[in-house]
């Protein structure tokens, strides 16, 4: 109830119980008095907020842009002294109205024990000037009466809100915090990534290495954005990692460099969904539970963060995609860096087309499958600098399959050209003095993870990539082929050990086979 309506209320009752009992009518005559003090009080303080508003909405009103009557300020920073006083001063006020209204709450518990004394022994309500019912409604007043005046002398809790104190939006920040060390029986391509192994023979195959690093840490920020309508909304997502390459520095093995994983915006509907940014390529995922950074690319993963326009159909049990990808082919070597052109036009972008990709995918209960695909052009110049153009296109297939502790995932593909996808063990092409040559390749991973209980799980698996020998050259990757497994601990939620090892085998083509035994460990701390 309004403090104010209160006072009003009480006034009536007050004059009718004063005709009835002359001490209890003192005492609330004593009561009444101080409520109209308060309720004076609380109207001046009122006014001299408004007027403190309405004048510095006038001060600020005056001042043009771009700082134009920046001479008016020592005035202005007077008279914002001069408020901040006045506000001091209402403050203090505060403090005193907050002792008197504990004050005046502690006689009206008095008064209501003494009401309900007298509605016991008759006092009061067997008096024919004020009915039984009045009594009730006076007791009843006595408690809204405590109830408001109390309530100035807390702070109201804020309304839950989980929009962000830095964004009108939804803003949800996460990511995980990684350390790598790592060991290895040669020195493999590249480094943390393992890619493929050196030629056997080589210095590099004898040469044992133990790294460690935090560089694929990542951090990550989910925005739920606007509504649209009464079924859209308008969600964004940014995403970064340090696995970014190095600074040209002595000490740039723990300097690396930031690097964009993501960054897009979506509006989504139940049915449908279009995103824009950079994201995963759709013919990307699911991805091996192994704790290699690179996640088996060169030995039958295929995927990449593109740029691109996607859009998406949503119709249960089915969903259907289609991109339109920035075409970056990653043929250009570091020529053009080394001159400092760090965004070459890419052989991709050179004809002047984009690249497509479609993806569909069918769920039916535990089961997900789906099937995607890619093509694009690029236009790569022979061994005397002509230009060609050449296709680069891939049919892939995968399923993820759980049942009770044990899932099951796999995945397969084919094409040409796809070194700009870790395909073909990175070979995408071979040239010559007339021409430019696809090389093509098949290959695909599988792997299967067994959960002991919410804390203890671990993964088998293996993946080869295995390039047409037809298309290469003596001395180019013939044949590349993974096999790990790895155990993990999850110490809580949040905090989870990997213990893994790999066995990796390259072929080359009329040469010596490379090998290598990698023991990793890993932690996590996700956020």
């Amino acid at each position: 109830m309004n403090l104010r309506r209160v006072l009003a209320s009480a006034t009536v009752l007050i004059l009718m119980t004063v005709l009835v009992s002359a001490a209890r009518g003192q005492d609330l005559i004593d009561v009444l008095l101080t409520l109209e003090k308060i309720n004076k009080r609380l109207t001046q303080l009122e006014t001299t907020q408004k007027q403190d508003v309405q004048k510095l909405q006038n001060q600020i009103a005056v001042q043009t842009p771009g700082g134009a009557e920046q001479s008016n300020f020592p005035g202005l920073f007077d008279s914002l002294k001069a408020q901040v006083k006045e506000l001091q001063q209402t403050m203090s006020n505060y403090a005193g109205l907050n002792s008197s209204l504990a004050s005046l709450s502690g006689k009206f518990d008095g008064i209501e024990k003494e009401l309900v004394a007298a509605k016991t022994s008759g006092g009061i309500a067997s008096s024919s000037t004020i009915p039984p019912d009045l009594v009730a409604e006076l007791r009843t007043l006595t408690g809204d009466l405590k109830t408001a005046i109390n309530k100035p002398a807390t702070t109201p809790a804020p309304a839950p809100d989980n929009k962000s104190a830095i964004s009108k939006y939804d803003v949800k920040l996460y990511g995980f915090v990684k350390l790598e060390a790592i060991r290895d029986n040669t020195e493999v391509v590249k480094g943390d990534w393992l890619l493929y192994a050196n030629k056997g023979g080589t210095a590099q195959a004898r040469q044992e290495v133990f790294t460690m690093n935090a560089r694929h840490s990542r951090l990550g920020i989910k925005i739920g954005g606007p509504s649209v309508g009464t079924k859209g909304k308008v969600n964004a997502l940014m995403e970064v990692d340090f696995a970014g390459g190095f600074p040209n520095s002595s000490t740039a093995a723990r300097q690396p460099n930031l690097r964009l994983r993501n960054a897009w915006v979506e509006l989504n509907y139940p049915r449908w969904e279009a995103r824009f940014g950079q994201d995963w390529a759709l013919i990307s995922g699911p991805f091996p539970n192994t704790t290699n950074f690179v996640v088996m690319g060169c030995a039958g993963n295929l995927w990449m963060n593109y740029p691109q326009i996607v859009f998406t159909l949503k119709e249960e049990p089915m969903k259907f995609a289609f991109s339109i990808n920035r075409p970056m082919a990653g043929d250009i070597k570091y020529d053009e860096y080394s001159t400092g052109d760090l965004d070459p036009v890419d052989s991709g972008e050179k004809t002047a087309m984009p690249w497509l990709m479609a993806r569909t995918w069918f769920t039916s209960g535990k089961l997900t499958t789906s099937v995607s695909g890619h093509f694009g052009t690029k236009k790569i110049n022979d061994l005397v600098g002509r230009g060609h153009v050449v296709n680069t296109y891939s049919t892939n297939a995968d399923f993820v399959f759980k049942i009770g502790h044990i899932s099951f995932t796999a995945r397969g593909f084919y094409g040409e050209n796809l070194n700009s996808f870790f395909g073909g063990i990175n070979q995408g092409y071979t040239t010559d003095s007339v021409s430019v040559n696809n090389i093509a390749s098949g290959g695909g991973w599988g792997q299967a993870i067994y959960e002991f209980s919410d804390s203890w799980a671990a993964t088998m698996g293996g993946g080869f990539d295995d390039p047409k020998d037809s298309d290469l050259k003596t001395g180019m990757r013939s044949r590349n082929q993974i096999i790990f497994t790895n155990v993990s601990y999850k110490i809580q939620k949040a905090v989870e050990l990997i213990l893994e090892t790999e066995y990796l085998k390259t072929n080359y083509l009329n040469a010596k086979a490379g090998e290598n035994i990698r023991f990793q460990f890993a932690s996590y701390f996700r956020f």
